[in-house]
């Protein structure tokens, strides 16, 4: 790990120290962490300047880093939606790149987050020995203790309330301007008046009182980022590729910072094409032609293996919650891992599911939520009801929200937990999809009806499509 990342941030001066192969703080269990917000903002320019030291000294060394690569390949990028934004931050060498992954859609450290924003722009800061120290979970043997402590005496990097840093904690979006606006010395972020209105932001009262200053300050930049929707969701965890386009966009009004770090030239940064998700049919099924969803179904099986036996589809078959989301994803994984964490998200999911590690990895990146009680059940029929509630989750297709079951004869028969969803999919919008796969122009939604194999395949093309372009 050392050869590959002791580059980054070629403008710095760090190189990697002893006992932990790191640069600053690619590996941010090295540290330990804490929980809670950071403090309110405190002044910069203080006497606490008096305790940082500019000379060299330990921990640090006076020469530069080991040279940045003149060509980058990343592996895990390709036609992502934020692609473009994680080339140009990639081309700029302040970033680690490990065994050519990004990493789009994973969580966004804490310690990622600041070791990004001291490779754009290195400050020799280091603490004088016996000066007081503002962390409690950075222990003052690990390498770049110094650094860090540097920092926070500037004021450039803040603790918790608890003391701690929490290196390896999830960064959340409404921390995102708050840390920018504090290492980049923005004042006037927290000079002028929020205005962050209820009646433009429906859940503006989640936003944290400290953040809200720099949140207003930036708050183009955060739409842009995380979306133009009423919604702020503060405390929703921020993914890598969230985090390179702030940097990117922040990048675009910072023209001084980003001429210096081109002004050696950037990074040639190729992107790999994905291998194939499915291996596809060697031809169409045969029990699939003249089905009405012929069409769709083809296209699930160029990305998704043959399921069924026999070489069979079986499309008038119910499917299980499992095999849905396990089609689903295959068919598009959104760019994110399987997992397989040491405890169980579900009460009733085993390590032995085939299902395990996928839906692991969907509800660790927040786009897969199982039953009130905890439970998943994915041996049991998938249901229409449940078909919107999943897909609304797994697309993130929250936004605008619209709960009207009028017109439909057993509407009242829609469980509490699906009305919004299910609404949401017989709206006028690209597809229609609960019109299109299950009811035409019927009035009678019949929410608890068993999905078929062939209904699910046309719901995962389909409602895929939009997301895709197409």
């Amino acid at each position: 790990m050392l050869d590959s990342i002791r580059w980054v941030g070629k403008h710095t001066k760090l190189a990697a120290a002893a006992g932990c192969a790191v640069m600053l703080l690619a590996l941010p269990a090295c540290f330990g962490g804490g929980n809670g917000p950071e403090q309110s903002p405190a002044p910069t320019g203080t006497a606490a300047s008096d305790a940082v030291s500019a000379t060299p000294d330990a921990g640090l060394t006076e020469e530069p880093a080991e040279a940045s690569p003149s060509e980058l390949v990343v592996a895990d990028i390709s036609g992502h939606p934020a692609e473009e934004a994680i080339v140009e931050w990639l081309s700029l060498g302040a970033a680690p790149l490990e065994d050519e992954r990004f990493r789009p859609n994973e969580m966004m450290t804490r310690g990622d987050w600041f070791e990004w924003l001291i490779g754009l722009e290195y400050r020799d800061l280091r603490l004088e020995p016996g000066a007081e120290k503002a962390f409690s979970d950075v222990d003052a043997s690990l390498p770049y203790a110094d650094v860090l402590e540097g920092y926070a005496a500037e004021g450039l990097i803040e603790a918790l309330p608890d003391g701690g840093l929490q290196l390896d904690g999830p960064l959340t979006r409404e921390q995102v301007p708050y840390t920018w606006s504090k290492f980049m010395g923005d004042e006037d972020a927290f000079r002028f008046p929020p205005v962050i209105l209820p009646s433009v932001y429906l859940d503006s009262e989640e936003l944290g009182e400290m953040y809200r200053k720099p949140l207003s300050f930036y708050k183009e930049v955060y739409a842009k980022t995380f979306g133009k929707t009423p919604y702020l969701k503060p405390k929703e965890p921020v993914t890598r590729a969230e985090a390179a386009e702030w940097m990117v966009y922040m990048l675009d009004n910072k023209y001084d910072l980003k001429q210096k770090l081109t002004a050696d030239g950037t990074i040639a940064v190729t992107v790999a094409e994905p291998a194939d998700a499915g291996s596809g049919p060697a031809g169409a099924p045969a029990d699939i032609a003249g089905h009405r969803f012929e069409s769709d179904i083809k296209s699930l099986l160029e990305r998704v293996d043959l399921p069924g036996g026999g070489g069979l589809f079986e499309p008038d078959e119910t499917i299980t919650r499992g095999e849905f989301i396990r089609w689903a994803y295959n068919y598009h994984s959104k760019y994110i891992n399987p997992h397989h964490p040491a405890a169980a998200s579900f009460s009733d999911l085993t390590a032995a599911s085939p299902y395990n590690d996928i839906v692991e990895g969907l509800k660790a990146a927040g786009i897969l939520n199982g039953f009130p009680d905890g439970t998943i059940r994915v041996d049991e029929p998938l249901t229409r009801e449940q078909t919107t509630r999943i897909w609304a989750d797994y697309m993130r297709d929250w936004t605008f929200l619209i709960e009207n079951l009028f017109g439909y004869e057993d509407a009242d028969q829609v469980g509490e937990l699906y009305v919004g969803t299910v609404s949401n999919y017989l709206v006028e919008r690209a597809t229609v999809l609960y019109r299109y796969v299950f009811i035409g122009d019927g009035k009678r939604l019949e929410p608890q009806k068993a999905v078929t194999r062939a209904e699910a395949a046309a719901w995962i093309v389909q409602g895929t499509k939009e997301e895709e372009g197409e």
